[in-house]
């Protein structure tokens, strides 16, 4: 397995918390390794349903960046990947507090790649999860699109050591 650049992955982390839909829910990467990844939210208003809890929508997206980024560490450089289905199960309420998004690659193939993500509140309790199932390819969302889009003119540290 190939060695990820610890500067790559603190640009790439800055880069997601200036993403707008990001910053607006205020999802925070917590970490990120081959195969992994962990998401913060810590619960407000902004997140809130009509009924006072975490609305479905802000777990289904967090559920998504938990997947999405997950896989992000095992593809090559700036190879590009998009979310193609989820399938997601929403277990239990929640309505403040911190939850944690935990995703996780189940199986990497070349074109299709199949994630897990699964939220839990700060005891530890499964709150919602998902599978989800990624088409890579070069030319769908690449990292550098990403950079473009956010702060034109940058060029991240290579993405591995060797």
């Amino acid at each position: 397995m190939r060695t990820i650049n610890p500067e790559h992955l603190e640009a790439v982390k800055r880069l997601l918390a200036e993403t707008p839909y990001y910053s607006l829910l205020d999802m925070k990467v917590e970490e990120m390794g081959p195969g992994t990844c962990t998401i913060s939210v810590n619960i407000s208003d902004k997140h809130k349903n009509s009924y006072g809890g975490f609305c479905g929508g802000a777990y289904a997206s967090l559920l998504d960046m938990g997947a999405y980024y997950a896989l992000y560490c095992l593809l090559d450089e700036d190879q590009g990947y998009t979310t193609l289905d989820m399938s997601t199960h929403f277990l239990k309420a929640v309505s403040e507090g911190t939850v944690y998004c935990k995703g996780t690659v189940l199986r990497q193939g070349k074109t299709i790649c199949l994630c897990e993500s699964r939220v839990y509140d700060a005891e530890e309790h499964l709150l919602a999860e998902c599978t989800a199932k990624m088409f890579v390819s070069p030319t769908v969302q690449p990292m550098s699109a990403s950079v473009s889009f956010l702060e034109p003119g940058t060029v991240l540290p290579p993405k591995f050591l060797d």
